[in-house]
C-alpha cells in the first residue's frame, strides 16, 4: 500500500476514537465499496454529468457518502450512491467516507 494512504488511514484511526459511533475511512470507490441494489433517488444524466464535472474539477467530494462496514470488509454505501459513481467516473482513486460498523 502506498505510504501516503497508510499515513492517512493511521491518522483517521486516531480521529475515529474521538467520534463514535461514526468513523471516517479513506477508501477506493471501486475496490472497497458496494452500492445499494436499488437507489432511493433518481438523478438524470445531465445532473449526473454535472456532478462528475464538479468532482473532476475539485478533485474530491464536498459531501461524504455514508456507509456501513460489512462483515466482508467492504463498505455498503447507504447514502451517496450517485456521488460514489460520479467519483469513479471522475477518476478518483480514493475518497473519504463516513461509516458505522455493521449493524
Amino acid at each position: 500500500m502506498d505510504e501516503k494512504i497508510s499515513k492517512i488511514r493511521k491518522e483517521l484511526a486516531e480521529i475515529n476514537l474521538l467520534i463514535p459511533p461514526y468513523k471516517l475511512a479513506y477508501v477506493s470507490p471501486v475496490i472497497d465499496c458496494e452500492l445499494l441494489q436499488k437507489n432511493a433517488h433518481y438523478m438524470d444524466k445531465t445532473t449526473f454529468d454535472k456532478l462528475v464535472d464538479n468532482i473532476s474539477e475539485d478533485g474530491f467530494l464536498s459531501q461524504l457518502p455514508f456507509g456501513m462496514l460489512k462483515e466482508n470488509g467492504k463498505y455498503l454505501i447507504l447514502s451517496g450512491n450517485h456521488r460514489l459513481k460520479a467519483s469513479i467516473k471522475a477518476g478518483l482513486d480514493y475518497i473519504l467516507i463516513v461509516y458505522v460498523d455493521y449493524i
